[in-house]
């Protein structure tokens, strides 16, 4: 019984008694069967290796690692309070924000809530 599947991707490692010294090290997928002990193989140069023994190749990733799912990784604003600025209501149409009144602001103060509304900036123009 084979110990690989159409599909999978192979290296050539010739463990076993007979081998091609020059296929070690290459890699390949397999394409189909070719008996009960050995597959064919379509090298990365196209090359086609029939009846190479399974005894000499490693498994590098199998055909069934294959998947509709991918990861996803976005940005979104989270509600809370940013230094000065607080958020409270995130939507399609933009963000509600609360600053203090009658503050007295320094140029810190300042620089801190423009870094946070920059952020914040971005993102929307992302979405």
């Amino acid at each position: 019984m084979l110990k690989f599947n159409v599909g999978d991707r192979v290296k050539y490692v010739g463990s076993n008694g007979y081998y091609n010294p020059k296929r070690l090290g290459k890699f390949g997928v397999v394409r189909d069967r070719f008996d009960d002990i050995s597959v064919n193989i379509t090298s990365e140069s196209g090359d086609v290796w029939c009846g190479v023994y399974d005894a000499n190749l490693e498994l590098v990733k199998s055909a069934e690692d294959k998947s509709p799912i991918r990861t996803v990784t976005r940005r979104e604003i989270v509600p809370g309070q940013y230094g000065y600025i607080e958020i409270s209501d995130v939507n399609n149409e933009g963000v509600s924000l609360w600053l203090p009144r009658n503050q007295r602001w320094s140029s810190e103060k300042l620089r801190e809530a423009a870094y946070v509304l920059n952020q914040l900036a971005e993102v929307l123009e992302d979405e």
